[in-house]
Order: C-alpha cells, then structure tokens, then sequence
C-alpha cells in the first residue's frame, strides 16, 4: 500500500461509483425510484451491494495507505483491509436478506383469511377464521381510478427531442383511517383477446426509500402515479392492462 496507489484507487472507484449508480437506475430501479430495502431484490439488490463494496474500497484504501506509510508493520494494513471489505460483502449479501426477512411484515395481495385450529375445554379442535387486515384494507380502503395508458417520457428522456413511451397512469384514494408508508400495484398485460400475458409490480409508495422517500399516505390523501411500461411488456401486448394494489404496509 502507498499513498499514490491510494489516490488512484479512490478515483477509479469514484468514477465505478457513478457508472454503477447509472446502471442501478436503468436495470434495478426502472422509472419508480423506489429504494425501500424491504423490497430491494434481485438486480437492485445486486447494483446496491456492488455500490457499497466500490465506496467502501474508495475509502478504506487510501485511509489505509496512510496509515501504512506512518507505519512500521505495513503488512498488517492489508490484511486489516481485506478483512473489513470480507466483512461488508458477507454482512451486506448474507446476513442483511436474512435480517430483513424476519422482520418484514408478511403482506398480502388480496384478502384471505387463514385457518388456526384452537382446542376447546373439552379437548376438542375447532377452526378459527383470521382476517388479513391489509388485504381487507386494500379491498375497502383504496379507490385505484382513472387507470390508463398514455404517452410518456422515461426518467432519462429528454421531453420534445426523445420518443414517447407507453407509460401508466392513475389515481389512488386513500378513503380509511390508516397511514400507509409502502404502495405496491401490479400491472397485468392483454393481449388482443384481453388474456393476460405478462405482468409487472411496481412500488408508488415508500417512506423508507434510499434515494427520494416518498411522505405518508393519509387518510384522506389522494395520489398520481406514473410508470413507463412499454420495456416490460412482452411482445404479444395488444396495449390494454389490468391494474391492482398487491401490497401495502401501514406506517408506525
């Protein structure tokens, strides 16, 4: 380690950073910039981790190779660097999905009711019904209206110099007396005879995003929303959807 390696390495990594970010948009995010970690997954969860190795190593590095400069026992440095970046990779891509896991909020897309078999004093089994709250909430609570498509533009376009894209739109209306912090709806896509062929989830709605969260949802609140489409539909899309609220989480 040297100080002149370090600076070159804290560039690199500058510059790896940004087209990671870059990418992140593209192909983990879309056009929702949702971040919310509960529902990061898959190729945003990928670009993620790969952004919090690359700025880790931009920083560590060079604060290492000063130190091993000042230092007698150089060797030691490395080492301590390796560790610290074996530590991040395993904590960011193993433990933080099993965290996040166990403590999500199981949600569900539509109401159910769930079976619990209780004993009586007699020794005897009955079943219980156990309504899901959310579900329910979704089903009475949330007016999806004025769902459409429409021309649009991406979130990279350029408005008057770049094509028009598919893009969803709607409103959703919050008439309970719940706040919410996450919003989930699924797009289902038709084809000429109005089959569904394909589908997309994206998220509206997040307080807890880690790039733009989004305020909570009141009672009473009313909220647009808009997504490019075209990219997800497969090729046998006739141009009509079918949209739903999948999944919500109501904030603390």
């Amino acid at each position: 380690m040297n100080i002149g390696l370090g600076l070159i390495v804290f560039f690199v990594s500058l510059i790896a950073l940004v087209a990671e970010f870059i990418l992140y948009l593209i192909f983990g995010f879309g056009a929702s910039f949702s971040g919310d970690i509960s529902t990061l997954e898959g190729t945003a969860f990928f670009f993620v981790g790969l952004m919090v190795l690359t700025g880790a190593t931009g920083i560590l590095y060079p604060l290492f190779a000063v130190l091993a400069t000042l230092s007698k026992k150089k060797s030691i440095f490395n080492k301590v660097f390796l560790l610290i970046l074996g530590i991040i990779f395993i904590g960011y891509f193993f433990i933080l999905p099993n965290a996040v896991n166990k403590t999500k909020t199981p949600i569900v897309s539509k109401q159910l009711k769930v079976e619990k078999a209780v004993s009586d004093e007699t020794g005897k089994k009955a079943v219980e019904q156990q309504p899901d709250i959310e579900g329910q909430y979704i089903k009475q609570c949330l007016l999806l209206k004025d769902v459409k498509i429409s021309d649009g533009y991406g979130q990279f376009d350029v408005p008057g110099y770049s094509a028009t894209k598919k893009a969803l739109r709607g409103t959703i209306k919050n008439i309970g007396d719940k706040t919410l912090g996450l919003m989930q709806i699924t797009v289902y896509f038709l084809d000429s005879n109005g089959s569904r062929v394909g589908e997309k989830t994206i998220t509206v709605l997040s307080t807890k995003s880690i790039v733009e969260p989004d305020p909570a949802f009141k009672p009473n609140y009313s909220k647009d929303f808009g997504y490019i489409v075209e990219e997800d539909a497969p090729s046998e899309w006739a141009g009509k959807v079918e949209a739903e609220i999948s999944k919500i989480r109501f904030e603390e």
